[in-house]
């Protein structure tokens, strides 16, 4: 009987420690699964942003300002580098991107492009505008993830988007000095 008992209290211990060490490894596991979403998230709405801001800039090229024109022609150059090297990250990290922008943002761009003039030069810098800063909020959110290459990927990233946004606000107030038709916020 008191064999017994002793066995029954080693497989109860035996038990208890092999649960605990299933919960520890499961913690473990939602806590990488968590992580793997979180550093994909920041990837692929990073990478949609920037893509969307480079179709914008690519429209400025029509632009009948000289300013825009010239905006979008800086906009293409550094977009393309960081979305290039953004895409290397991403693969170091085994994340997928979206290979093009979504089709919604797609129609709008669209419906850019079928305008003239002013118009089309108001509708490409707001947009712009509003796209360089999305863009400029996820690599600023970097932080969040805690992740070493990332972090230096928008250190060294931060200060020239940041720097973009300000000449898109500039050239917006320029161009509509109406401070209700023009409002544009800081970037985040």
């Amino acid at each position: 009987m008191k064999t017994t008992g002793l066995l029954l209290i080693v497989i109860l211990i035996a038990s208890f420690t092999q649960c605990t060490t299933g919960t520890k490894e499961g913690e473990t596991q939602a806590t990488t699964d968590s992580s793997a979403l979180i550093i994909n998230e920041f990837f692929v709405s990073t990478m949609e942003a920037g893509q969307l801001s480079l179709e914008l800039a690519t429209l400025a090229a029509r632009s009948t300002n000289e300013d825009l024109r010239s905006l979008g022609e800086t906009i293409v150059s550094l977009n393309t580098a960081l979305l290039e090297e953004l895409k290397g990250l991403a693969t170091l990290k085994n994340v997928q991107l979206p290979d093009s922008v979504e089709a919604g943002k797609m129609r709008s761009i669209r419906a850019i492009n079928e305008k003239t003039g002013a118009e089309f030069d108001q509708a490409v810098a707001r947009m712009l505008g509003s796209e360089q800063r999305k863009f400029f909020s996820h690599i600023r959110r970097s932080k969040e993830i805690r992740d070493a290459e990332i972090d230096a990927f928008a250190e060294k990233n931060k200060k020239s988007i940041r720097e973009v946004s300000g000449k898109i606000r500039g050239l917006r107030k320029k161009m509509n000095p109406d401070p209700a038709k023009a409002k544009d916020e800081r970037p985040a």
